[in-house]
């Protein structure tokens, strides 16, 4: 193993990434110290110590060379690349599959989101029907609370003589109409429409009439008569 860290290879062994970058660090050092070699040598500002010189103009080195008891990379000293290739091509497919992978889920993702905004809309359309059925409701419920409650009372007294007599002469809208024939009248009250009133209602009795408007009611009577009268207003 080098200075650096790099473990031995054998033929055809792998040559990572790791191993690599960890030699390009030994070069860039390298080439570093050479360059403050050649400063320190041409200026005269090295501090160097020389064990054994040796001069020529050829250096050829059979042997392993090794600086401070770790191996030093020659110029000569091969590099197995064949090794690592085909694990390059298959972590470069590894990558393709998972970028096909995650391109499959983000469609199914789009169109996920397209069928949810559909059923949102739906939703809306069914909450936006829902309230105006319950709106709808509403008014009928008002409206049925008014009918069943009266909105307010009006109690009147009619002189009923021979000629036909509306309760009220404009219209009104009512719920339920009371009529109490008095007592110390001595004729039959009739009751009935603008056309023809022929029900009887004898002196001392009551009656009640459910119409939705007082002046559709009219009273006939064979002399003068009085009727106390009670309207139940919507």
């Amino acid at each position: 193993m080098s200075y650096k860290g790099i473990p031995k290879k054998e033929d055809f062994q792998p040559l990572f990434a790791s191993d690599w970058n960890l030699v390009v660090d030994a070069l860039d050092e390298l080439y570093q110290n050479k360059l403050s070699l050649e400063e320190g040598l041409t200026l005269g500002t090295g501090d160097f110590y020389v064990h054994e010189l040796t001069v020529g103009d050829d250096l050829d080195v059979y042997g392993q060379i090794f600086s401070e008891g770790k191996k030093v990379l020659r110029d000569t000293d091969p590099i197995y690349i064949a090794g690592f290739i085909q694990r390059g091509y298959q972590d470069i497919q590894y990558i393709k599959d998972q970028l096909a992978g995650i391109k499959s889920t983000l469609i199914e993702v789009y169109y996920l989101d397209q069928t949810i905004e559909g059923k949102l809309e739906d939703i809306y359309k069914t909450i936006y029907e829902i309230e105006k059925t319950a709106k709808s409701i509403e008014q009928k419920t008002e409206e049925i609370r008014l009918y069943a409650s009266p909105r307010a009372l009006e109690s009147l007294v009619l002189d009923v003589g021979t000629t036909p007599k509306p309760i009220k002469t404009t219209s009104t809208r009512v719920k339920k109409i009371k009529l109490y024939v008095t007592q110390d009248t001595t004729y039959v009250v009739y009751i009935g429409d603008q056309t023809s009133q022929d029900f009887p209602v004898e002196p001392g009795e009551k009656e009640e009439i459910e119409i939705d408007d007082a002046s559709k009611v009219y009273l006939l009577s064979e002399n003068i008569s009085y009727v106390r009268i009670l309207l139940e207003k919507v």
